[in-house]
């Protein structure tokens, strides 16, 4: 669907009009034109929030070396990190979570207590039940499975 364009008339900003700002937007959704402002309004300044996150916490902010490959390889490495952590976030939402910084999440989630074992070619990690956040663990541990089926390259069939 090709972008909506509408045209402003010379008339609206006159002398006495000056105190209003005219913009637009221009979008490929179809979405009304209501829904789609409220969304436009609604997202504007999340994405500050997410850099202060990488930079501040997750130490994205100081780059490894003066290579813009290696620091191009740095900052994927810390997105991928914040995106997982988004994701814990998101299924932990019942537990308080859900707006918690990585300190919170490392201090409260990735240092609860587990064994892990390898046996037969396979690691296992046993938790208890009883811990306060194992329930989570498993949610998140099979939601990056779920998400490693659906990236897979799918096979070309025979024939």
């Amino acid at each position: 669907m090709a972008p909506r364009l509408y045209y402003l008339s010379t008339d609206l900003f006159e002398d006495e009009d000056r105190q209003w700002r005219h913009y637009c937007v221009i979008s490929n959704m179809d979405w009304q034109g209501g829904r789609l402002l409220r969304w436009h309004r609604e997202k504007q300044g999340t994405v500050e929030f997410g850099h202060g996150v990488m930079k501040n916490d997750l130490g994205a902010g100081v780059v490894p070396t003066g290579k813009f490959g290696a620091n191009a390889a740095w900052w994927r490495i810390n997105t991928l990190v914040h995106d997982l952590l988004e994701l814990v976030k998101r299924l932990a939402d019942d537990d308080g979570l859900a707006y918690a910084r990585p300190k919170k999440l490392r201090f409260g989630l990735f240092t609860l207590g587990a064994r892990i074992t390898r046996h037969a070619r396979t690691w296992t990690v046993r938790l208890s039940e009883e811990l306060p956040q194992a329930h989570v663990l498993v949610a998140v541990r099979r939601a990056i499975v779920e998400l490693a089926v659906l990236l897979r390259p799918r096979q070309a069939a025979p024939g």
